[in-house]
């Protein structure tokens, strides 16, 4: 089995593309997040992107905006590999919780994230105001608890 390894990128945009691509709802050709912090990449061997990961601020979190791994690469563990990156980044920072609004949040329970309810969540994401939001997309807004007596954004 093959050692992935996320690699800090400056190319938003190329990844960007990439989510929208696999359905997730960003204009990639929009401009790049406010609050964005840092972007991360996986590699194949040939050095073709097959996965994506960035983190931002919103609404006084820290929220991942966006991942994606290519079909042929999932459940090969680099999904898992991206948040704990991600996470780790967000400790560094001193920060209390990563969030996200995913549409599936299975995967996202396997690394320690878990549902809040959306009265309880911060204004972290555009899906609440969607016409498509509980009629045919079900988000979950998700934490995931890291430092504790850590700061917020």
């Amino acid at each position: 089995m093959s050692t992935y390894k996320p690699m800090e990128t400056d190319d938003y945009r190329g990844l960007a593309r990439m989510f929208y691509e696999n359905g997730l709802e960003v204009k990639p050709d929009g401009p790049q997040p406010e609050g964005l912090i840092a972007c991360w990449e996986v590699l194949d061997s040939r050095g073709e992107r097959i996965a994506g990961i960035e983190l931002e601020t919103r609404a006084g979190e820290y929220v991942v905006g966006g991942i994606t791994v290519l079909e042929p690469y999932r459940k090969s563990g680099i999904g898992e590999i991206m948040l704990r990156t991600v996470t780790d980044r967000v400790k560094e920072m001193g920060g209390q919780r990563a969030m996200l609004v995913a549409k599936v949040p299975e995967f996202f329970e396997k690394s320690g994230f878990r549902r809040i309810a959306r009265e309880d969540s911060p204004e972290i994401s555009k899906c609440f105001t969607c016409d498509q939001f509980e009629t045919s997309c079900f988000p979950a807004v998700m934490e995931k608890p890291l430092n504790e007596g850590g700061t917020k954004v």
